[in-house]
């Protein structure tokens, strides 16, 4: 029977453990960027993805998907908005991670034709 207890526990602290670390990471690793975008957005599966160029010549993907954290549901309209060319200011947040395929989010973007 205690073996049950414990194990039900581990489960419920890894089920809280894995969806509070999601608006933790929305809101600590939040970061505004201005970019270049350098190539046309492209649309993949269910996320846009921007490909920018920064100041300092170094390139970087961002994604656009709709985020319940930052309470963004435009993300059709932002990439709407995003064409090849711009200088943009864009409010970013998250990690990229290669291996998955993950990519920071922006979440609010103003952007100027050159």
């Amino acid at each position: 029977m205690n073996k049950f207890k414990l194990a039900f526990f581990i489960i419920v602290v890894l089920v809280i453990a894995f969806f509070s670390w999601q608006p933790i990471v929305a809101y600590a690793t939040l970061d505004n960027v201005q970019v270049v975008i350098n190539k046309d957005p492209e649309r993949v599966s269910d996320r846009y993805l921007i490909f920018t160029i920064d100041e300092n010549g170094e390139t970087e993907v961002f994604e656009n998907v709709d985020s319940f954290w930052h309470w963004k549901w435009d993300s059709s309209d932002i990439y709407a908005k995003i064409q090849k060319g711009d200088t943009c200011e864009m409010t970013v947040y998250g990690f990229r991670y290669p291996i998955f395929s993950s990519y920071r989010n922006i979440v609010s973007v103003e952007c100027e034709s050159p």
